[in-house]
């Protein structure tokens, strides 16, 4: 099935449009895997970036230094992982998401 290919603003509206309805990782990675099917380069490159931006958030609470924290190395190295997700050969569409410590 041949899918319409999108414009950049139509793409960035669409991918806009889901962060803000819900920054939820499952219903971001739900509009990542549409983005894939379609063949939707740029939605989902920015559907993507949410989804890492959402995750990096979800971790900062690991990294205060008032916080005693025996993986703090391993929790930068994530943060770090999750930093360079953009700079993945393949990205968008084939993408190895770091684990949690």
């Amino acid at each position: 099935m041949e899918f319409e290919k999108k414009t950049l603003e139509e793409s960035r509206e669409r991918a806009s449009y889901d962060y803000n309805r819900s920054q939820e990782e499952d219903v971001l990675e739900k509009s990542y895997i549409k983005a894939v099917a379609e063949n939707d380069e740029i939605y989902a490159a920015e559907v993507a970036r949410n989804y890492r931006n959402k995750l990096l958030s979800s971790c900062d609470n690991q990294l205060v230094s008032d916080r005693p924290n025996d993986k703090l190395e391993a929790w930068k190295t994530y943060r770090k992982a999750l930093r360079d997700v953009p700079e993945q050969e393949g990205f968008p569409f084939n993408i190895t998401w770091p684990v949690k410590p």
